[in-house]
């Protein structure tokens, strides 16, 4: 998506646009790594990623303190520009928070679910969408029944899904709202479906690979929030988007001199971006104060 965004916008102001890939591992360690090579190069004009929250975790400080932008097409953390915003990063994807929203608004007003437990990774991508789950669907008249930590592997849990399908069933849960990573996420749903539990079951993107379909053909009632069906079938659409948004506001800011020379304030890209605005790939891209620049509609799967 970035590559293909370079060769559709062209050069600016007559030099031409050179990308440079580092790997950031998914990882705080291997980003943070990345950054540093980053600012220790001063013809780097701004930087498009991190993929995953967790690179981004200690890149994204680093290159915001040194003076540059970052604009992420993956990073959907939402801490990242609402508690924890920085002035350098930006991105085009959406917010966790929507997608956990968007689901309790739907268990709540389409299934007619007023009480919901909730099956979280260990983990903080995945608290942060069942926090917002629950805050939304309590401010509404819900009630959480159950709010439980699922282990990596899931093995420790083997023994007490029994107990946990009882309390349910006692407290007359609707749905499972269950934002689970794979195998859990399989694993969780065959366990449901051998305790005999009769629950709407309510994910998150997490669980869109197809083994995941695969495993609960058995089940009918499993949604889960995923970005609108035009997105889904252009996984590009997000980095061609943030690479325009970089190119684009370079281009309006950059300065020409006599000699050929080609200056791009640092300052000035950030002011700019701030009030940058197109129709993209992934629709109405508009940055807001906090650097929250993607507006993607969310489909209920």
């Amino acid at each position: 998506g970035i590559n293909a965004a370079v060769k559709d916008f062209g050069r600016i102001a007559g030099h031409e646009v050179e990308v440079i890939t580092l790997d950031g591992g998914c990882s705080e360690e291997m980003g943070t790594d990345a950054a540093y090579r980053i600012v220790n190069d001063p013809q780097v004009v701004g930087v498009i990623g991190t993929l995953c929250s967790a690179s981004a975790k200690g890149a994204r400080s680093i290159i915001s303190d040194a003076g540059y932008v970052m604009i992420s097409p993956a990073n959907t953390r939402t801490s990242f520009t609402y508690s924890d915003s920085l002035p350098g990063f930006f991105r085009v994807s959406t917010p966790d928070i929507y997608q956990a929203q968007y689901m309790a608004e739907f268990a709540y007003r389409e299934l007619g679910a007023r009480r919901i437990g909730i099956f979280r990774a260990d983990n903080e991508y995945s608290r942060e969408l069942a926090d917002a789950f629950a805050e939304w669907f309590r401010a509404n008249g819900g009630e959480i029944t159950l709010y439980q930590v699922v282990p990596f592997g899931m093995s420790d849990m083997a023994n007490d899904m029994s107990a946990l399908m009882s309390r349910l069933e006692e407290s007359q849960t609707d749905a499972i709202y269950m934002p689970l990573f794979m195998p859990e996420a399989a694993t969780f749903v065959s366990w449901v479906s051998e305790w005999g539990g009769e629950f709407s079951l309510l994910g998150a993107d997490t669980i869109n690979p197809p083994e995941f379909i695969d495993s609960i053909s058995t089940i009918q009632q499993v949604f889960y929030t995923e970005s609108s069906p035009t997105l889904s079938s252009n996984p590009y659409a997000y980095g061609y988007d943030a690479a325009r948004l970089l190119l684009d506001t370079i281009s309006r800011i950059a300065i020409l001199d006599e000699s050929g020379v080609l200056h791009i304030g640092r300052q000035a890209l950030r002011d700019a971006l701030r009030n940058a605005s197109f129709g993209g790939q992934t629709g109405m891209v508009a940055c807001n104060p906090n650097g929250d620049c993607g507006h993607a509609a969310i489909a209920i799967y």
